[in-house]
């Protein structure tokens, strides 16, 4: 049990797996600790908690909130919430809630203007809790405009697209799926220059992002269990 994952998402989100199916393959590949984080809602952390309990992994429950700075998107991640809190997340989120839905309506009218036959309704119903902009991805992947969601991305950003970044605000990722070398490099610069905690997570969605796996991310990746031992033991202090 030397692993975790600081970083995945339920179908709460924009995930395709329960809570309880992210805790099972968690004790499956012997993780030390998984979080949940969803966007904008508590909803699943219940049972998230409740589906581990008798097993050996680790429970974090988090939540990815929308929000903005200097006119640009920024999510930020909360972590260790106390559920004695989460009424109070959901109240507080019911604006970015309704901010994610205007983006979304957003950006299936440029696919609509660029040619592409998708509609709101039909993301959402699909989402069944909310659409995101893997709900998306995976809309335009069915339907057979990309064979793949490297190709998805690449119409994307020919269409235009809102931007979805992730930073923390006491820790930032520097084991994360998208990163490169370079990339991984300069986060680990950045954190050490400011003195943020190493966080790091897959960004697992499950089938809405079939090329993130849980843990090991595009391949290869290894997040290790002192990474969460230091963000808890700063969560002490």
């Amino acid at each position: 049990m030397t692993r975790c994952d600081l970083h995945t998402h339920s179908v709460y989100s924009d995930g395709t797996y329960t809570p309880a199916q992210l805790i099972e393959d968690a004790e499956a590949m012997s993780l030390a600790a998984i979080a949940l984080t969803d966007h904008n809602t508590t909803k699943g952390l219940a049972k998230f908690l409740a589906a581990a309990e008798g097993k050996t992994v680790t429970t974090v429950p988090r939540v990815e909130l929308s929000t903005c700075y200097n006119g640009k998107p920024l999510h930020i991640i909360a972590m260790f919430l106390p559920n004695d809190q989460y009424a109070a997340v959901e109240s507080y989120m019911a604006d970015a809630l309704r901010r994610d839905a205007e983006n979304m309506k957003k950006q299936v009218a440029l696919l609509q203007k660029a040619g592409y036959a998708i509609d709101y309704p039909t993301l959402r119903q699909k989402a069944k809790v909310m659409a995101t902009p893997a709900h998306i991805k995976r809309e335009l992947w069915e339907q057979g405009y990309a064979p793949s969601m490297k190709e998805v991305d690449r119409i994307l950003r020919n269409v235009g697209k809102p931007d979805f970044p992730v930073e923390y605000p006491d820790a930032i990722e520097t084991i994360y799926s998208a990163y490169d070398e370079k990339t991984a490099a300069k986060a680990a610069e950045i954190a050490k220059e400011f003195g943020l905690l190493p966080s790091g997570g897959s960004d697992f969605h499950g089938e809405n992002r079939p090329e993130i796996q849980l843990v090991t991310g595009r391949g290869g990746m290894s997040i290790p269990k002192s990474v969460y031992d230091g963000l808890l033991g700063a969560h002490h202090e």
